[in-house]
């Protein structure tokens, strides 16, 4: 891994986090993040504004290896994302993408 590769996808996060927070938003809405037990991530999204992301689908799911999966769906009109233990930066670069195609 490169030292400081998770940086720039970390500011994004709480830059998008921030920009959400409109004094309404993140009361009824927001972002979470926690583990899995086998083991790995969990991360669910709350689509801006109160909108929703739409009907549950799949959006992508790469299973490459035992220890290496990524996979990001629609669930309950939310965004939710999990992967493997070390691959939380991929994740979050999918979100991040997810995100800004949703907004566009």
């Amino acid at each position: 891994m490169i030292p400081g590769a998770g940086d720039d996808i970390l500011a994004w996060l709480v830059s998008w986090y921030v920009g959400q927070c409109d004094g309404e938003w993140e009361h009824a809405y927001g972002l979470t993040l926690d583990t899995l037990d086998n083991p790995g991530w969990v991360v669910v999204v709350d689509a801006p504004n109160g909108k929703s992301f739409g009907v549950d689908r799949p959006l992508s799911r790469r299973d490459i290896a035992e220890d290496h999966w990524v996979f990001l769906d629609i669930v309950g009109g939310k965004l939710r994302g999990v992967a493997s233990a070390r691959h939380l930066l991929e994740l979050l670069g999918d979100i991040r993408s997810c995100l800004l195609e949703f907004s566009s």
